[in-house]
């Protein structure tokens, strides 16, 4: 496995940055959702962030035999895991284990060789056997809830955690993880309670890292979402704290900034939050904003296609709007006008629409009080609703450029809708034998059914085209 490549990072990346990408990739992935992927991550961050022995940055020490069989083992162990050897470092460890009994060197090796090579079951077992032996050192209790979490034992995990931190263990990874835990058993509020203990700790750190502190002012936004609204608008308003006291330097980790509240748009649904969330980013957007030139320009145009999209996914929610506006809000908003396939879902939406009407009149209503970005969209095709005089003529008119574009592209919903309104083509062949056109199915008279099975004389449907 490429560690580098699993975290997106380059290969002379520093421990700042292996650690940033670690932190964003693992709230993207826990072990429950995507265990496979989650594992990946975490072999990689504790290779690439890993002392050379494993125990250095535990401040652990360690019982080894003191003879120079058990000298060299030690040695030769803390060497092959230098050079990610953990196949090699795990049958160095299993020999001491086989020659001088359960030494708790060597079963400390054996079980963070595992972890590194991604055998977090064992490790965990071995954990489990270093607590029985010796249960006064809380190190071990910290790494089997992590081993735990890793193997996607949530129960176990959550529990091996909080036996863990009531007996002191308390550094920076360990509060990550064990917050990240909380959110995946559903318990958010004692999650955004350990991420902030995480955060404090970080800040009283010397030479601590804005990023890392936007990193957890964001997992404490983004965990508080799956709570209750108060709790929400809560961290809401310590993420704009924390925006407002770093504004200056913030601005370097803009698009860090819009990352997070793109993750947070897939974490709201009542639309109390959504809301919130619209405001936090307005107000977020005044506090980041360049002073001037083009570099405030292409900032203003990344916050409107955010709120763009904020606004789509509260509309995609709203129990009063039907599936016709939001298709309506790709269509007008979201689509690229100045693509043919674009073009082509702009008529499909309108004459949806159109079937509908005035049917979903009030609807507009809504979205003119409510949504004001499709509202600056919609209105125009909204006066046109309300002011046409034969909407069935603007219907047909909507239907010929529609027909000229279904030919090429499909995917609409209007015929799978309202299958009545297609148009039936009568195909016209050239016999070169008698040098005549012919129909390839009977000519359709005016006063018979018409071909579409509306039921209707065919002059008095599709015929009056």
């Amino acid at each position: 496995m490429d560690y580098y490549e699993v975290l997106g990072v380059d290969r002379d990346a520093d421990q700042k940055a292996i650690k940033k990408a670690y932190f964003r990739l693992v709230r993207q992935y826990s072990p429950e959702k995507d265990p496979e992927r989650f594992q990946q991550i975490r072999e990689a961050y504790e290779n690439l962030t890993a002392a050379e022995g494993g125990q250095e940055k535990e401040g652990l020490m360690l019982q080894f035999p003191a003879d120079p069989m058990g000298d060299w083992m030690r040695e030769e162990i803390v060497t092959l895991m230098r050079y990610r050897d953990y196949k090699g470092a795990m049958k160095v460890a299993e020999r001491g284990i086989d020659h001088y009994g359960e030494m708790e060197g060597f079963l400390y090796f054996l079980a963070i060789c595992q972890i590194r090579a991604g055998n977090t079951g064992k490790a965990a077992k071995n954990f489990e056997r270093l607590i029985q032996l010796f249960p006064e050192k809380s190190v071990y209790k910290r790494r089997l809830a992590m081993a735990y979490y890793e193997r996607g034992y949530g129960k176990k995990a959550y529990e091996a955690f909080g036996k863990a931190y009531e007996e002191g263990c308390k550094d920076y990874d360990f509060l990550n993880m064990y917050a990240m835990c909380c959110r995946d058993r559903g318990k958010s509020a004692q999650g955004v309670a350990i991420l902030k203990e995480a955060t404090r700790l970080l800040e009283k750190t010397p030479g601590w890292d804005l990023y890392e502190l936007l990193d957890n002012f964001g997992g404490i936004l983004l965990m508080a979402a799956a709570g209750d609204d108060k709790g929400f608008a809560e961290a809401a308003e310590s993420f704009e704290r924390f925006l407002t006291k770093n504004q200056a330097g913030l601005r370097e980790y803009t698009e860090d900034v819009l990352q997070v509240f793109a993750a947070l748009i897939w974490q709201c649904k009542p639309q109390s939050k959504f809301q919130i969330t619209m405001d936090l980013v307005q107000r977020a957007e005044a506090i980041l904003a360049p002073e001037k030139g083009r570099e405030r320009d292409a900032f203003r145009e990344d916050w409107k296609l955010l709120k763009q999209e904020i606004e789509y996914r509260r509309l995609e929610g709203d129990p009063r709007l039907t599936d016709v506006m939001a298709e309506a809000y790709e269509a007008f908003v979201k689509s690229h006008k100045d693509s043919s396939i674009a073009r082509y879902i702009l008529r499909d939406t309108q004459l949806c629409v159109l079937e509908e009407w005035p049917k979903i009149k009030a609807q507009f209503e809504i979205v003119k009080k409510e949504y004001p970005i499709f509202w600056e969209k919609l209105k125009d095709f909204a006066y046109t609703l309300e002011h046409t005089q034969d909407l069935e003529r603007l219907r047909q008119q909507y239907q010929k450029d529609y027909d000229r574009r279904e030919k090429f592209i499909s995917g609409g919903y209007y015929y799978e809708r309202y299958p009545h309104r297609r148009q039936v083509q009568m195909a016209v062949q050239w016999s070169g034998e008698d040098g005549t056109y012919t129909r390839s199915q009977p000519k359709v008279g005016r006063n018979d059914p018409c071909p579409c099975g509306s039921g209707k004389k065919y002059k008095n449907c599709c015929g009056r085209k």
